[in-house]
């Protein structure tokens, strides 16, 4: 899976877990107060995370490989 495709399903599954706040909880005015508190930085910090670890494990599985990127990109 590439980077950007996962970082944009952390996104959609970060957006239905809000929904399911606002769906569940009451009463609905903190609910809202919540996800509009905790959405930026926690939407930017989970698909950052999914990113970064998806980095590591393809250079670990590159290594494993024995293929070294930044050689490929000078030949």
């Amino acid at each position: 899976m590439n980077k950007l495709a996962a970082g944009i399903l952390s996104v959609i599954i970060l957006i239905y877990h809000y929904m399911q706040i606002l769906v569940f909880c009451r009463p609905a005015e903190k609910a809202v107060v919540l996800v509009q508190s905790i959405a930026m930085p926690m939407t930017l910090s989970n698909a950052g995370g999914v990113v970064i670890f998806l980095y590591t494990f393809r250079g670990a599985q590159d290594q494993k490989k024995g293929t070294n990127i930044s050689r490929q990109k000078k030949e």
